[in-house]
C-alpha cells in the first residue's frame, strides 16, 4: 500500500479509529486463537502501520498532528507488547508479524516514543526462528531493518554474505541442480516455499540496487535460470502445477501474485529481458486457451518430477521414490495429500481443468495414482521417505518417460508414462494388492466440461451422467481430450455434481460446503489379479482424428514385469523401461540389448540415432547398449563383426547429478536405419 493510500485506507474505514477499545485492543479481533481464520489479530498491526503512515501523510502535506490518532497508535502499541498473541501458523509467526513489527518500529521514529520502538526490537527475537531454509529470510529481513534503524553498515555486509550464500545450489534444501526447489526435507515445494524465496531474494535485489550491497552479475543470472528454467515450467497460465504447490494445494485463496511482484522487483531493479516479458504477459492472461511460454520435456530429477509442454498443452507427472518425501499434511495443510505425489498425471489446456476443484476431489482417484478403494479419506501423513527404489524419469529436451516400481501399503505396480507430441501412453503391470479387496488406477478426475463421449465397434456414443460401468470401450473422449484403451477391459466413469469442503483440507480455512461437477474415469483392479493396463492420453483432438491415432502411430512392444516399452512408428522412437537387463526387437528387425536396468530413448532422426538414457536407481556409474546398427567411426562405439552388432557405452552423471539424462547422437551408415 502506497504511504497516500492509507489516509483513503482509514477514511473508508472509520471503525479501525472509532471503534477501538480504551485499552488498545479491537473488538473484532481475535487476540487468544492460535489457529483457523479467527487468528486475525495481524490485522492489530496493519491497522497501527495505516495509523502511523496516515500521520506521516499529514505531516507530508503540511497539516498538523491528528492528537487522537497518535493516543491510539500508543495505546494499540501498549496492547500488543502486553498480550504479544502467538499463532501457531509459521508464516505469520515468524515472517507476517515481524515485518509488520520492524515496519512499525522503522516508519513510527516521528510517531511513538522511543521506549515502545525499543520494546518492539525486544519482542521480535523471543519469537524464535524456525529450522528450514525458507525461514532464514525472516531473521535476514529484520537484521536489515535493525541495521537500518541503527545505522549500523558492518550489519548489512553481513547480511549481504548470508544472502550471496543462498543464490546458489544448495543440499539438502534450498534450489536444486535441476533448478527445483526442495524445503522440509527432500520435498519439492517450488509454488510454496520455492515462490516465497524468489519474491524475497528479488525485493532484497531491489532493495540493494544502487548501493555498494548490489548483487554480482553470476548471483542475478543464477536467480533468472532458478526462474525459466524452473518455476517458468511449472506454470500453465495463472495457474501453478497443484503438485508444486505441496501443502498449499489445500489454500484457497492461492494465486501467483507472489511470483509476479518479484518480477516486478526485477524490472524495477533494471534486471528484465524478452523472457520474462513473455512469462509476465502470460502471468496475465485472463481468458481462452492457453500457449505456454516454454515448449519441451524437463525431468527434475532431484524432485521427482517431469514436465511435458506443448503450444497447446501442459502435462506434468510427480512421482516418489527412496529418495524423496511423500506427500503430506504441513502445519493443518494438505490433510488428504497422502497421495498426491504418487504417479499423478495432471493434464491441462485452459488452466480450469482442476483449479479449485480440490475441495470435491475423490483423494482416492487422483490422475493416474493406482491405490485402494476406499470410502474413507486417505491416511493422514507427514511427508516422509518410502521404499521405492527404482523409480525415475529421462528426456531428451523433447520427449520423455517416467517409471517406477511401486509399493505402497498394500498395493504393488510397476508404472510407466511416455511422452510424445500428441499423447501420453500410460502402462502398468503386476498389480497386485495383499490385502483383500479392491484397488484402482485413475485415469483423469477433472471438471466436468460439456458432454462426454464414447467409442466402441466403430460406433460413437454420447455417455448418460451419474456413474457408468463399461465393459467394453476403445476410447472416452471429454473436453477435446480422447483417453484411448489399447487392450480390452471395463472402465467406470462418473459425470456429475460433487460436494466437499476447504476446511477438510486445511485447518485455516472456512468450513463451507462447495459443489462443483466433475468427470472421473478408472480402472478397478481384483486382489492378486496380477493385471495390466495400457491406455493413452491424447490431450487435443479433433472429432476426425480418432482412427489415424488408433490404426497408426502407437505400438506397445512390450508391459510385461521385465519391460514396458513403446514405439512410435511415424516418428521413429522408442522408449523403453528395463527393470533388469534385457533384450527387445524394434522396428523393421533392430535388436537392443542393455546389461542394467535403465530407462531409455531411442531416435532416429536426420541420419543420427539419438540415445538419452538415465539411472532410475541413481546407483549405477554405466551402461552399454547393444544394437544391430553399423555405425560410422567413433570411438565410443565398439563393432562386433560376428555378430552384427554396435556396442555403445554410457556414463551415468554421479553426485547430485545421479539420475539425470545423458544424450548422445551417432551418425549411422546408410542402409542400417
Amino acid at each position: 500500500m502506497d504511504t497516500s493510500d492509507y489516509e483513503n485506507y482509514l477514511s473508508q474505514n472509520d471503525s479501525v479509529i472509532n471503534t477501538q477499545k480504551r485499552d488498545g485492543s479491537w473488538p473484532d479481533l481475535n487476540y487468544l486463537s492460535e489457529v483457523g481464520n479467527d487468528a486475525n489479530y495481524h490485522l492489530h498491526l496493519i491497522r497501527i502501520r495505516a495509523m502511523i503512515f496516515f500521520q506521516k501523510n499529514r505531516a507530508a502535506g503540511g497539516k498538523t498532528e491528528n492528537r487522537q490518532t497518535t493516543r491510539k497508535i500508543q495505546n494499540a502499541i501498549n496492547y500488543w507488547l502486553e498480550v504479544t498473541p502467538y499463532s501457531s501458523d509459521r508464516y505469520l509467526q515468524y515472517t507476517v508479524i515481524p515485518d509488520l513489527l520492524y515496519e512499525i518500529a522503522l516508519a513510527g521514529k516521528d510517531v511513538i516514543t522511543p521506549e515502545s520502538i525499543e520494546s518492539l526490537l525486544e519482542v521480535i527475537p523471543q519469537m524464535g526462528y524456525p529450522i528450514h531454509i525458507m525461514e532464514r529470510f525472516p531473521k535476514l529481513s529484520h537484521q536489515i531493518y535493525q541495521a537500518i534503524i541503527s545505522g549500523n553498515h558492518d550489519q548489512l555486509l553481513e547480511v549481504k554474505k548470508d544472502l550471496s550464500d543462498l543464490c546458489r545450489f544448495r543440499y539438502p534444501e534450498g534450489i536444486q541442480p535441476d533448478f527445483s526447489f526442495q524445503a522440509e526435507g527432500p520435498s519439492m515445494h517450488m509454488g510454496s516455499y520455492g515462490i516465497e524465496y524468489l519474491e524475497k531474494i528479488s525485493w532484497f535485489i531491489f532493495l540493494f540496487k544502487d548501493t555498494s550491497l548490489r548483487f554480482e552479475d553470476e548471483e542475478i543470472s543464477f536467480l533468472l535460470d532458478f526462474i525459466l528454467e524452473g518455476h517458468q515450467w511449472m506454470i500453465f497460465g495463472q495457474v501453478y502445477d497443484p503438485r508444486a504447490r505441496a501443502h498449499l494445494v489445500s489454500n484457497s485463496s492461492y494465486n501467483v501474485q507472489p511470483l509476479i511482484r518479484a518480477l516486478n522487483y526485477l524490472k524495477d531493479a533494471g534486471f528484465w529481458n524478452e523472457e520474462l516479458r513473455l512469462l509476465e504477459l502470460k502471468l496475465k492472461q485472463q481468458t481462452g486457451p492457453l500457449t505456454g511460454t516454454v515448449q519441451g520435456n524437463r525431468v527434475f530429477w532431484r524432485s521427482d518430477f517431469l514436465v511435458h509442454r506443448r503450444e497447446n498443452y501442459y502435462a506434468a507427472l510427480k512421482f516418489i521414490s527412496s529418495r524423496t518425501n511423500s506427500a503430506g499434511a504441513i502445519d493443518g495443510m494438505g490433510l488428504k495429500n497422502y497421495y498426491l505425489y504418487d504417479g499423478s498425471l495432471l493434464v491441462m489446456k485452459y488452466g480450469n481443468e482442476y483449479e479449485g476443484l480440490y475441495p470435491v476431489w475423490n483423494w482416492r482417484k487422483i490422475p493416474g495414482v493406482t491405490c485402494e478403494i476406499s470410502n474413507s479419506d486417505p491416511p493422514l501423513s507427514e511427508p516422509k521417505r518410502t521404499l521405492l527404489e527404482f523409480s525415475g524419469a529421462v528426456s531428451d529436451g523433447q520427449y520423455g518417460l517416467a517409471a517406477m516400481s511401486y509399493h505402497r501399503d498394500s498395493v504393488f505396480a510397476n508404472k510407466s508414462w511416455f511422452f510424445f507430441n500428441d499423447a501420453i501412453v500410460c502402462m502398468g503391470n503386476e498389480l497386485q494388492m495383499n490385502l483383500y479387496g479392491f484397488f484402482s488406477t485413475t485415469i483423469e478426475q477433472n471438471r466436468l466440461q460439456g458432454k462426454v463421449f464414447y467409442g466402441y465397434r466403430n460406433r460413437i456414443f454420447e455417455l448418460p451422467a451419474g456413474q457408468q460401468y463399461l465393459p467394453a470401450v476403445e476410447w472416452i473422449k471429454h473436453n477435446q481430450t480422447v483417453y484411448q484403451f489399447l487392450q480390452p477391459g471395463a472402465v467406470q466413469v462418473y459425470t456429475g455434481p460433487a460436494e466437499g469442503s476447504w476446511n477438510s483440507l486445511n485447518d485455516l480455512e472456512e468450513n463451507n460446503e462447495v459443489e462443483d461437477n466433475v468427470f472421473s474415469l478408472w480402472i478397478n483392479h481384483e486382489k492378486n489379479e496380477d493385471s495390466t493396463y495400457q491406455y493413452l492420453i491424447m490431450p487435443f483432438v479433433e472429432d476426425d482424428a480418432l482412427n489415424y491415432y488408433r490404426s497408426n502411430n502407437y505400438t506397445i512392444i512390450q508391459n510385461d514385469k521385465k519391460i514396458q516399452a513403446v514405439s512410435h512408428n511415424e516418428d521413429q522412437m522408442l522408449q523403453a523401461v528395463f527393470y533388469a537387463p534385457g533384450f527387445i526387437e524394434w522396428d523393421r528387425g533392430k535388436e537392443i540389448y542393455v546389461d542394467s536396468p535403465c530407462l531409455l530413448i531411442l531416435r532416429l532422426y536426420d541420419g543420427y540415432l539419438w540415445v538419452s538414457a538415465a539411472d532410475p536407481l541413481q546407483q549405477q556409474s554405466k551402461i552399454s547398449i547393444e544394437i544391430n546398427m553399423k555405425f560410422l567411426d567413433d570411438d565410443q562405439i565398439k563393432w562386433n563383426a560376428d555378430k552384427g552388432t554396435s556396442t555403445i557405452e554410457l556414463a551415468f552423471p554421479q553426485g547430485l547429478y545421479s539420475g539425470s539424462s545423458v544424450i548422445k547422437n551417432y551418425s549411422f551408415l546408410r542402409g542400417w536405419e
